[in-house]
């Protein structure tokens, strides 16, 4: 890790679902397909909100492409 960059707190599964208006259920897919990254504490998932805002930007990137200009 960058020495440079503060730490993140994580987010558990229900506040990132929340967040992202999907079910645990849906998020939890996504984690399996590895469309958004997570890890495991103490039989606990989380996920960074870095990570969350690397999942939006690249389901923005996928909608727009093919669109006229």
């Amino acid at each position: 890790m960058n020495a440079q960059t503060p730490l993140e707190k994580p987010l558990r599964l229900e506040s990132a679902a929340e967040f992202l208006n999907v079910s645990v259920k849906t998020l939890r897919r996504l984690i399996e397909a590895g469309k958004l990254r997570a890890f495991k504490i103490g039989g606990r998932w989380f996920i960074r909100a870095s990570d969350i805002q690397a999942y939006i930007e690249q389901e923005i990137q996928n909608s727009t492409r093919g669109l006229p200009c």
